[in-house]
């Protein structure tokens, strides 16, 4: 993908994520890493480490959604 494009995604993202509504407010912090980041023209993707809050609701809606996680072993 051209860096444009993914500085496009990235701040449509972050233009999302400031308007908090949930779970996006949970999100605290966002980490680039990886070729974009090294300031690539033409990155394959765009690497990312998304630090957020625990919440109950939000645990509770991705084992509904996904019934099979609730038998991984916890982290």
């Amino acid at each position: 993908m051209k860096r444009e494009r993914a500085t496009t995604l990235l701040n449509d993202m972050l233009d999302r994520l400031e308007e908090g509504s949930w779970p996006l407010g949970l999100v605290d912090e966002i980490l680039v890493f990886g070729s974009y980041a090294r300031g690539a023209l033409n990155p394959s993707d765009v690497d990312l480490v998304v630090e957020h809050r625990r919440d109950d609701r939000l645990t509770s809606e991705f084992l509904h959604a996904c019934p099979t996680a609730a038998t991984l072993p916890p982290r």
